[in-house]
């Protein structure tokens, strides 16, 4: 897996990682240098010798404060939104994560599915 997070002013960091079934695809790369309070995007994908080709995921994150200042935190939550399979649409997958998205939440709590 490889990572590449972008800074606001465009400076790319990199890193890498093995993943495997054993660990279900996941893993965890350590990103130095952030500044707080900022915002930043971020590519995921994966390479291997199996796959011609890889596909991306994106994303953003915005990084905590300065320790000691304190700053409004909005949290958006959500439980069972899979539940009766109501939430879902054939088409459109879950529209609800589009209307938690244009909420702009500094964090999102998603319990269970």
């Amino acid at each position: 897996m490889k990572v590449a997070v972008r800074s606001p002013s465009g400076k790319k960091i990199f890193g890498t990682t093995g993943v495997g079934a054993d660990d279900d695809y996941t893993g965890q790369i350590l990103v130095k240098g952030l500044k707080p309070n900022t915002h930043y995007e971020y590519q995921v994908w994966f390479k291997s010798s199996r796959w011609d080709k890889s596909e991306v995921a994106v994303g953003r994150f915005k990084t905590a404060p300065k320790k000691r200042r304190k700053q409004a935190v909005k949290i958006a939550w959500s439980g069972d939104f899979a539940g009766q399979n109501v939430c879902r649409d054939r088409q459109l997958g879950f529209p609800i994560f589009r209307a938690i998205h244009q909420e702009d939440a500094d964090l999102f709590i998603g319990l269970g599915i």
